[in-house]
């Protein structure tokens, strides 16, 4: 079962603000995120047991991840354009 993702407003505003070709490379690359969040991202910092930062590392992007396994959930939690 694919997880769920989560993203806050300030979050949102950012995705919105990509250019298109940006946006449509983070859209899919979420999509295979919700399917299999660690195969496809790459650990951040620091792991604890139960909630695990990750990272979408992408062309023009870097996409900071929380992943919570007990809520099946992928939380957005900063987007960096670097282009």
């Amino acid at each position: 079962m694919p997880y769920r993702l989560q993203i806050t407003a300030d979050q949102q505003h950012a995705w919105d603000q990509l250019l298109q070709a940006a946006s449509e490379q983070l859209t899919l690359a979420l999509a295979r995120v919700i399917d299999d969040p660690y195969g496809t991202t790459e650990p951040y910092d620091s792991d604890d047991q139960d909630d695990v930062m990750r990272q979408l590392v992408l062309s023009d992007l870097v996409t900071a991840l929380l992943v919570v396994d007990a809520t099946k959930t992928v939380r957005i939690m900063q987007i960096i354009y670097l282009g």
